[in-house]
């Protein structure tokens, strides 16, 4: 890689910021304008700018630390040299300026927040379909929260960056044991049943979270690149636990220039966190690392009766990672990514269960038991990529994910619990990666294999008294081929198509004990399934496309032990329907994509549980007939003259099971009831403004309309939980060597609620809650060398 020089350079010269072509006379003109096939990807900007000098022969010189502080986007394709500088610059308050026919000169926007200077949003490119693509050429409903958004916005951690998102939220309820849910889809499943597969796939840096990783282990932001959350089926690409949808975690890599960062955070309910990272060379345009770590500590806001109870209101989270780069000079087409990181995940149980619940007061002698999980998850990834051509690469994706739950219950409850849940996961992805949006064909031909197993270990006693013994495992093996292509079969018009093949055998073995009742399963099942994907796009202008998409999602069945002996449950499947809207401006000041769907919804399965919190508690699975889902989202950006940004999204929704029966009895009949957890309208606008002394300052509004607590099929009235809103305020100082924020969180002190609990008694006022935080004040302090 060609080396950068940071040099002052007091020549001037006209911009190319703006994609001017009048830059300077003669041969710096003809340099400007000549054209190159580049293949750059999303990176720091001193590092992308490397790679341009290398495939241009242009020097880059430039003064200052602004460029070490912006990620570009990925630049694939020809383009001019003064395009590609555009594109690579475009968000980043720099300019270039052609300062002789073989150099370049990259200076701040001298009056950027100012009314003097467009402001330009950096551009969103999506990486989770497993091929780089703009926003707007990605027909698929996606939202993201760039790494640029975490910083501007506060975002804390996953459930923070979901709420931004239309049609999206992470709702805390069941003790901390919920999930994330998409088009009133819980990651859970409509309820939670007996198998270990969730309906939405968490995937870091390429790597399948478990069922359990997925529930905690994989919340925290901190030098995370973006974050993005496909709405609907993602099977025919993700394979195993993407029915719902599959959020997309990439983590920032190595760099072959030196950076660190270091991170300090103090708030109330005793809120200490920090975080730092560290990345640089080893080898000299060979091998780089990166190393990064955080830690969280809060105590919630909850009043206990009993001293005990007191560490349920204990939220802690810790992660570290590490990274290796490998980027030979000598064998150039060669790129290896070697991945290590183990997070301590042991969130807060935010429930209440008095007489008015925003007393936020817990009383043990209300309840028979409560729980706490603590989770260790260990992630270890290698990737290996080789560019055959421009135009075809290899792609491999190896990854072990580990992870050890603990359940715990406090002293003092009737009922105590001890159980130990450790996942062993072993997944293969191998890829080629073809073409990309200006080829006649692009996208990605594949092959899968993964091992996801689940052994449970769990003891519940009363006393002296053994109540429930459980000793099981589950076990899938998943073999697929797949296949993702675009096809543009005229200038304007692309065929989207590709399907996946899967095999997968799912073993269920197990021995359980309940008083003198034995039970035991020793099955399996094995399903071949075929899941297509079809769509057509039409570019409507250069900026402006639509697209018609169908594709099939598939979660697999199982089998369980009930008190009738054996159930074999069947896989459920969906068929989802959108057509997608994009647009954006040609100066890149605003962007805009609204997507609507339909959904077919077969043998969902739900978990129906009897005799709530007794010991003569059962839980079995069925599937329910069939039900069906529409609605829509609209999201989109501004950016304004004067340094502001704005941001939106909009999601609407509609649910409802068409045939729902738990029995023969008239009262199971749930047909026409809506899914949990699926509130009609969620909403969220953002704004942040920046100036270029250094100060800043950004808001954020979300909304959540009212929704049947989770796990309420029945739709009871009394587990209806009511629409909610909140505010958050940050603003603060920076320069190029750090910055001060103060952030105000909930700025009204709203008091809200996010699931509701009458302990299965249908009808009656609800005995237990789950509530959001109050207001908090805070301040956050960050270093960067």
């Amino acid at each position: 890689m060609a080396s950068l020089s940071a040099l002052l350079i007091f020549q001037a010269a006209p911009s190319i910021a703006d994609g001017s072509e009048s830059i300077a006379p003669g041969v710096v003109i003809a340099q400007a304008e000549t054209s190159y096939t580049f293949d750059i990807e999303a990176q720091p900007l001193p590092q992308a700018l490397a790679e341009f000098s290398s495939q241009t022969g242009l020097q880059v010189l430039y003064t200052g630390t602004a460029a070490f502080d912006f990620t570009t986007a990925p630049l694939v394709g020809t383009f001019t040299a003064s395009e590609a500088l555009r594109l690579l610059l475009a968000g980043s308050g720099l300019e270039a300026r052609f300062t002789s026919v073989d150099s370049v000169t990259l200076e701040l926007l001298p009056t950027q927040g100012s009314d003097d200077g467009p402001t330009r949003l950096s551009p969103i490119v999506i990486e989770g379909g497993k091929i780089a693509r703009e926003f707007i050429d990605t027909p698929a409903s996606v939202g993201v929260v760039t790494g640029e958004d975490i910083e501007t916005y506060g975002v804390d951690d996953l459930r923070d960056a979901f709420n931004r998102l239309g049609n999206v939220r992470w709702f805390e309820g069941n003790r901390a044991n919920a999930g994330i849910s998409i088009r009133g889809l819980s990651s859970e499943g409509v309820t939670e049943p007996t198998n270990n597969n969730p309906l939405t796939s968490i995937i870091i840096d390429g790597a399948t979270q478990s069922v359990e990783s997925t529930r905690r282990g994989a919340r925290g932001v901190w030098d995370i690149g973006q974050v993005e959350v496909f709405r609907g089926p993602q099977s025919t690409l993700q394979g195993r636990g993407a029915l719902a949808g599959a959020v997309i975690l990439k983590t920032n890599d190595p760099t072959f220039f030196w950076e660190g960062k270091v991170q300090g955070v103090l708030a109330q309910d005793d809120r200490r966190d920090g975080a730092f990272v560290l990345s640089g060379p080893l080898i000299p345009d060979a091998l780089a690392f990166r190393i990064s770590g955080e830690a969280r500590r809060r105590d919630l806001e909850i009043n206990y009766n009993v001293k005990e109870n007191r560490e349920l209101a204990e939220d802690r989270y810790r992660n570290i990672r590490g990274k290796l780069l490998l980027e030979p000079e000598v064998i150039p087409e060669l790129s290896v990514l070697v991945t290590a990181s183990r997070t301590f995940d042991k969130p807060g149980v935010r429930a209440v269960n008095s007489d008015d619940f925003e007393d936020r007061e817990f009383n043990a002698a209300l309840t028979t038991a409560v729980e706490q999980r603590e989770a260790t998850n260990d992630n270890y990834i290698l990737e290996a990529s080789y560019e055959f051509t421009d135009s075809i690469l290899l792609r491999s994706i190896s990854a072990i994910v580990n992870s050890d739950l603990e359940i715990s219950t406090p002293e003092g409850f009737n009922f105590q619990r001890e159980e130990n849940r450790k996942g062993e996961d072993f997944t293969q992805d191998l890829r080629l990666e073809i073409g990309d949006t200006e080829d006649t064909l692009s996208g990605v031909v594949g092959g899968f294999y993964g091992h996801f197993s689940l052994p449970r270990e769990s003891l519940v006693t009363a006393g002296p008294t053994v109540i429930q013994t459980v000793d099981s495992d589950n076990e899938t093996f998943s073999k697929s081929l797949y296949a993702d292509l675009r096809y543009r079969f005229l200038p304007d018009w692309s065929l989207l198509a590709g399907g996946r093949y899967t095999n997968e055998l799912v073993k269920n073995k197990g021995e359980g004990r309940s008083f003198f009742t034995v039970s035991s399963i020793d099955a399996e099942q094995e399903y071949n399934v075929f899941l297509p994907k079809v769509g057509l796009a039409y570019d409507i202008t250069d900026n402006q496309n639509i697209a018609v998409t169908a594709q099939r999602g598939y979660r697999s069945g199982f089998s369980e032990v009930v008190a009738t002996g054996i159930n074999d449950v069947k896989p459920e499947f969906l068929w989802s329907y959108e057509l997608a809207y994009r647009a954006q401006s040609d100066e890149g000041r605003w962007d805009f994509g609204a997507t609507g769907f339909y959904y077919d919804y077969k043998d969902q399965q739900i978990a129906v549980t009897e005799n709530l919190g007794t010991p003569t508690q059962t839980t079995s699975t069925i599937n329910a007939g069939s039900s069906f889902a529409f609605g829509a989202e609209l999201q989109g950006r501004y950016g304004f003259d004067f340094g502001m940004d704005i941001y939106g999204s909009l999601g609407l929704l509609k649910t409802e099971f068409d045939d729902l029966k738990l029995s023969d009895n008239e009262v199971d009949d749930l047909s026409g009831n809506e899914f949990p957890e699926a509130p009609a309208v969620t909403a969220s606008f953002g704004a942040s403004y920046r100036h270029h002394s250094g100060f800043f300052a950004a808001g954020d509004f979300n909304f959540t309309d009212s929704f049947f607590s989770i796990g309420s099929i029945r739709n009871d009235d009394q587990l209806k939980v009511d629409s909610f809103w909140e505010v958050n305020l940050r603003t603060g100082y920076e320069t190029d060597f750090g910055s001060i924020a103060f952030f105000v969180d909930n700025v009204f002190d709203r008091d809200y609620i996010t699931s509701l609990s009458n302990n299965n008694n249908f009808g009656a006022q609800p005995t237990e809650a789950t509530i959001g935080d109050g207001r908090k004040f805070g301040v956050e302090v960050t270093l960067r060398f």
